[in-house]
């Protein structure tokens, strides 16, 4: 029998993935942008997405097994840092990244 809640919320996990607008790689990493609240909070949610606000929480995303996708919250690293950190990894993993809506 169907679980209608689990297919659900697997739906809209994909939706929110598929609805992320592609940007250009980051060192390697493919980047997807998050311009939409219901998109970060199912991405933020979900089991295999990590949410990296420092330095130490995206580098042990980075090399987490578990861990398929990381989603970046707005202003949590600049630019050249964010390619400073990712550039010293050898795992490359998708980025969803929150856009600025100004």
């Amino acid at each position: 029998m169907l679980d209608t809640a689990s297919s659900r919320a697997e739906f809209i996990d994909i939706a929110a993935r598929l609805s992320a607008e592609k940007s250009h790689p980051i060192e390697g990493f493919p980047v997807l942008i998050i311009r939409e609240a219901w998109q970060k909070d199912v991405l933020s949610n979900s089991q295999d997405v990590a949410v990296a606000t420092t330095i130490s929480e995206l580098e042990s995303a980075i090399k987490e097994a578990a861990v398929s996708a990381i989603f970046i919250p707005i202003d949590c690293f600049g630019s050249q840092l964010l390619s400073d950190i990712l550039a010293r990894q050898s795992l490359t993993k998708t980025l969803f990244m929150e856009a600025s809506n100004g």
